[in-house]
């Protein structure tokens, strides 16, 4: 199976480039930040409720299978 980092491990070679950058990408972010600032209270809630699970589960899952300790 072909890898793709096969040849020049430096991207300078390559021929393409990201459109506007660094425009494009900060102006998506803004724009998602913005789009954030109208969601519902109770949405808010709801994420923070998920996150704390999820992060719960990530960070006892990994306290008990660490090969640290």
């Amino acid at each position: 199976m072909p890898s793709p980092r096969e040849g020049r491990a430096d991207a300078r070679g390559r021929s393409f480039r990201t459109p506007g950058m660094p425009v494009v990408p900060a102006v998506g972010a803004l724009f998602s930040l913005w789009l954030i600032t109208f969601l519902d209270p109770l949405t808010w809630l709801r994420f923070a409720a998920w996150f704390a699970v999820g992060a719960f589960i990530y960070f006892s899952y990994g306290r008990r299978h660490s090969l640290l300790g």
